[in-house]
């Protein structure tokens, strides 16, 4: 739950940073960071959505409530990717660096 905060937080606080600098800065074509920043915060949320909606098309028994999730809901593939993909690798840890470590 500490790792979704912590995605979560990073893409909110580009966001706000995103924002601040369109209010008082100046414009994306003339700021490369700034330019960088809207890459960042708009540009990889629909490419995470629609990798979202293709796993849950291809991989899931019921998909219809994560694509609700992919095109509703901004960043929401990162809740996804957490949720599907790393309790696979927390499970495999311990077996693949011996018996001592605690499960």
């Amino acid at each position: 739950m500490k790792a979704v905060f912590c995605a979560l937080g990073t893409f909110v606080a580009f966001g706000l940073a995103a924002l601040l600098l369109m209010v008082w800065g100046k414009a994306p074509d003339s700021n490369p960071f700034m330019m960088l920043v809207f890459i960042g915060v708009f540009g990889v949320e629909p490419v995470g959505a629609f990798w979202m909606m293709y796993q849950a098309i291809r991989y899931e028994k019921s998909p219809f409530p994560l694509i609700g999730l992919a095109m509703f809901i901004p960043f929401s593939f990162v809740w996804y990717y957490i949720e599907s993909y790393r309790p696979d690798r927390e499970r495999r840890t311990p077996e693949r660096f011996g018996s001592d470590i605690a499960e």
